[in-house]
C-alpha cells in the first residue's frame, strides 16, 4: 500500500470517492455497535489488494463482513473482527477477473460494511490500478565487454523511495533478479550480469537483440511492469565507456582464483556509481544466488552490509549531491582523488589497494560512554551511528611498509553532530610497524617496538599506528610459548582460539588510525581515530634482521614444530591432511575474516563555520567552501562537541572491561565468535561462505 497516499479527509487526490457517510438505515442507538470505515485504498497494485480500515465506536465490539461490489465485475467479501474504540485493516483481494476490469478502465466499487448481519456504512469509490513509480529510462542498451548490461530506471515518487527488483530477458533468457533502491525523484543504473545463454543470444556481430527489462515495484506500489529493449554487444575495447568512465579500482577489478567460482562479470554487477560519475567496485555478499538458485563464490568478504546503516540512506544522499546516479559506497573512490591530486599538483603519489581488502563497518545506535546536555538543559548518554569503510589486507607485505590507506568515515549522534569524509588515512609511518608482542597493555612494555621496513614513498603519518605480528613474536608466544596465557588479561597467549580469553596480541594485528580534518587557516574541526583489528591475519613479518618486507604465512605453523602443533587452530588444520595446506585454499583458519573495531568518540569543531559543506584535499586538509580540483566533498555539522568529548583515542581499559567502543555492534551482519570478534567468513551456523587469502 502506498506510503504517500491521504486517506479519507483528502482522498479526492487519488480518485476516491465518497457517495455518502451512512447507508439508507436509520441511525442506531449510540449503545449499539457501529463500525466506520476509516478509509480505502483505491489504487490496486498487481496484488489486486483493496485494503479498507475499519474503526469500531467506543460501545462496543464490532464484528460482520466487508464486501466489495466492483461495477460490472461481481462482489467480493470478507468478515471483519474489531475490538470496541479500535481499528483493523480488511484486506480483499480481487478477482483475476476483477482486477483485468480494473487495470483496463477505472471502476465504480461499493464497499458495504455489515455488523451483526445488517449494513450500517456504504460508501462509493473508484478503484483504479497502481501506475509504477519506477521507470526504465532509455530502450537501447549497449553491452560491454565485460558482458554487463547497464540499465537506467527513475523513480517517480516525489515522496517516498521506490524499492523492489528487476530482471533482465534477452531472446527470452532471464538473468538474475538484481535488487532495486532509487531514492524518490532520483536515478540509478542497474547492472546485470549476462548468463551464457544470454551473452549466445547477443552473438558478437553487434546487431540489435530484443529483450524486455521487468521490474517489479514493492514500494510506493505493489506494482510490476515490462519494457521492452534492444540490446547489442558494442564490440571489443569498449568498457563502460573507457577510462573517463571508469575507475583505477573498477579496472584493475578482481579476478577469481581457482577456488572462486563466481565470474568477474558476476562480481562486476556489484558496482558503484561515484560522485565523479565513474564505475567503482562496492559492497557484495561473498555468495552471490543466480537467476536458476544456484550458488557461488567471490572467495572474499567486504564485512557488514552498508545497507543495514541506519545512516545509508544520508550516506549516499551525500554522495548524490555531487552526482544525482551515484549508488552505493564506491571502493576506491579516495585512491582515485589521490591520484587526481598528485597529477595536478605533483607529488606523484599514488595509492591503489586490491578490492578483497576492502572491509565496512556498521555500528547502529552505539552508546560512546560520554553524557552532554541537550537544547532543553537535560542530561542525555551520547548515542552514535557510524557507516565505515575501511581498507585492510592481512595477505601481504604491503602493509608492512605503506602507512596509507583510504578511509570512508560517516557519523550521526543523538546531540547533532555530523560526519561524512571520504581520505586518505595514515596508519603511523611510513616505512616502520610495530611488533603485535610489544605493544603498550601492562608495564612490561611501555611503548610498542617500532621495526624499521623499506620500500614506501607514502608521507609519514601525523598518528596512529599499524601493529603487526612478527617472526620473533611467533617464536616467543607461539614455539615457544603456552596456550592459554597466564592470567585473565595476559595477552601474550599463544592460540587465538584459546578458550581462557579473547585476545591474542602475539599474533592479533591492529591498525590503529589518525584522522585531523583542518581548514584552510589550519584550524582543526573533526578528528577520528577508529582502530581496526584481526584475529586471524594470513601473513606475519619475518625481517629476519634484514630491513625488508618479508613475510611468512600462519596457516604454515601447523606443519612446523613448536608448542602450537597441539592446539586449534593448527592442530585441527594437521589433523585434515598430512601435508601443507595451501594458505589461499578456503580450507585455511587464517584468511582475515574474523575481525573488530575499535569505534570511539568523535570530535567536531565547527560551530563557527558558515556552512556544513567543504572540500578538503585527500589527506584532510585545507577544507574550504569552495571547490578545487581534485577535492573530496565532506560534510560536517556546524556544531561544537569539545566540551564533552575530549578523547578521540579508543581505550584499552574500556576494551577489557566491554564498555563503549563497537564491541557489540548492532548492525554487524556476521557472526560474534571468539567474545569481541566478528566472522565475516562463515554464517550463522557456522558454515564456511568459501572465504580465503587474499581477503
Amino acid at each position: 500500500m502506498s506510503q504517500e497516499r491521504r486517506r479519507w479527509p483528502q482522498v479526492g487526490a487519488v480518485g476516491v470517492l465518497l457517495a455518502g457517510l451512512i447507508g439508507g438505515t436509520a441511525a442506531t442507538a449510540e449503545a449499539a455497535p457501529r463500525p466506520v470505515v476509516a478509509s480505502v485504498d483505491a489504487i490496486v497494485g498487481t496484488d489486486r489488494a483493496v485494503v479498507v480500515a475499519v474503526r469500531c465506536t467506543k460501545s462496543a465490539r464490532c464484528q460482520g463482513k466487508v464486501k466489495l461490489t466492483v461495477a460490472g465485475a461481481g462482489t467480493r467479501a470478507k468478515a471483519y473482527r474489531v475490538k470496541r474504540g479500535k481499528a483493523t485493516k480488511v484486506r480483499i483481494v480481487l478477482t483475476a477477473a476483477q482486477y483485468r476490469k480494473v487495470a483496463a478502465k477505472k471502476r465504480i466499487t461499493t464497499v458495504r460494511v455489515s455488523a451483526a448481519g445488517r449494513q450500517v456504512v456504504k460508501r462509493k469509490v473508484v478503484l483504479r490500478a497502481a501506475r509504477p513509480a519506477l521507470r526504465v529510462r532509455g530502450t537501447e542498451v549497449d553491452v560491454a565487454a565485460d558482458h554487463v548490461a547497464q540499465v537506467s530506471v527513475a523513480c517517480g515518487s516525489a515522496a517516498v523511495r521506490c524499492t523492489g527488483s528487476a530482471t533482465l530477458r534477452i531472446a527470452g533468457k532471464a538473468g538474475a533478479a538484481r535488487p532495486v533502491r532509487v531514492a524518490a525523484k532520483g536515478v540509478a543504473t542497474l547492472r546485470f550480469p549476462l548468463t551464457s545463454a544470454q551473452i549466445s543470444a547477443l552473438g558478437t556481430d553487434g546487431g540489435w537483440v530484443g529483450g524486455q527489462v521487468r521490474l517489479t515495484e514493492t514500494t510506493p506500489e505493489r506494482v510490476a511492469a515490462g519494457t521492452a529493449v534492444r540490446l547489442r554487444m558494442h564490440g571489443e575495447g569498449h568498457d563502460h565507456g573507457g577510462s573517463e568512465g571508469e575507475s583505477a579500482a573498477y579496472a584493475r577489478g578482481w579476478t577469481p582464483t581457482q577456488y572462486d567460482t563466481c565470474t568477474r562479470a558476476e562480481h562486476n554487477s556489484y558496482a558503484a556509481t561515484g560522485p565523479d560519475g565513474k564505475l567503482y567496485p562496492s559492497w557484495h555478499p561473498p555468495v552471490h544466488t543466480r537467476a536458476d538458485g544456484s550458488t557461488c563464490t567471490f572467495g572474499h568478504e567486504h564485512g557488514d552490509d552498508p545497507t543495514s546503516s541506519d545512516i545509508y540512506e544520508w550516506a549516499i544522499e551525500q554522495f548524490r549531491a555531487e552526482n544525482p546516479e551515484a549508488e552505493g559506497i564506491p571502493f576506491g573512490y579516495g585512491s582515485e582523488m589521490l591520484s587526481e591530486y598528485s597529477e595536478i599538483y605533483g607529488g606523484g603519489v599514488h595509492r591503489h589497494e586490491d578490492d578483497p581488502g576492502q572491509k565496512v563497518v556498521v555500528s547502529n545506535d552505539q552508546q560512546m560512554g560520554v553524557d552532554f546536555v541537550d537544547r532543553y538543559g537535560d542530561t542525555q548518554p551520547l548515542v552514535c551511528d557510524h557507516l565505515i569503510k575501511a581498507h585492510q589486507g592481512s595477505h601481504s607485505g604491503d602493509a608492512t611498509k605503506n602507512n596509507t590507506h583510504e578511509l570512508f568515515y560517516a557519523l550521526a549522534c543523538n546531540d547533532g553532530t555530523k560526519l561524512h569524509t571520504y581520505l586518505m588515512s595514515n596508519y603511523g609511518n611510513a616505512n616502520e610497524l610495530h611488533a603485535s608482542c610489544t605493544r603498550p597493555f601492562t608495564a612490561e612494555h611501555p611503548e610498542a617496538r617500532a621495526v624499521q621496513t623499506i620500500g614506501s614513498v607514502l608521507p609519514d603519518g601525523e598518528g596512529g599506528s599499524r601493529i603487526i605480528p612478527t617472526a620473533d613474536c611467533v617464536e616467543q608466544y607461539l614455539k615457544n610459548g603456552t596456550e592459554n596465557g597466564t592470567d585473565t588479561v595476559d595477552d601474550r597467549r599463544g592460540s587465538p582460539a584459546a578458550s581462557a580469553n579473547s585476545w591474542w596480541w602475539a599474533g592479533y594485528e591492529q591498525w590503529q588510525s589518525f584522522n585531523s580534518i583542518t581548514d584552510a587557516e589550519g584550524k582543526e574541526i573533526a578528528r577520528f581515530e577508529p582502530w581496526f583489528g584481526l584475529q586471524n591475519p594470513s601473513r606475519y613479518y619475518v625481517g629476519n634482521g634484514a630491513t625488508d618486507t618479508q613475510v611468512a604465512y600462519f596457516n604454515d605453523l601447523a606443519w612446523q614444530s613448536g608448542n602450537q602443533q597441539s592446539w586449534a587452530p593448527w592442530r585441527t588444520q594437521a589433523s585434515g591432511s598430512a601435508t601443507l595446506i595451501d594458505r589461499k585454499s578456503p580450507k585455511a583458519w587464517f584468511n582475515g575474516a574474523i575481525r573488530d573495531a575499535w569505534i570511539t568518540t568523535t570530535k567536531v569543531d565547527n560551530a563557527e563555520a558558515d556552512t556544513a559543506v567543504v572540500y578538503a584535499d585527500p589527506w584532510g586538509k585545507n577544507a574550504k567552501s569552495t571547490r578545487s580540483p581534485a577535492s573530496i566533498r565532506t560534510y560536517i555539522s556546524r556544531t561544537d562537541n569539545t566540551r564533552y568529548v575530549t578523547r578521540t583515542t579508543p581505550s584499552v581499559t574500556n576494551r577489557s572491561t566491554r564498555q563503549h567502543e563497537g564491541l557489540q555492534r548492532k548492525g554487524a551482519t556476521a557472526p560474534a565468535t571468539l567474545g569481541f570478534f566478528y566472522d565475516y567468513g562463515t554464517d550463522a551456523q557456522g558454515n564456511s561462505l568459501g572465504v580465503h587469502a587474499p581477503n
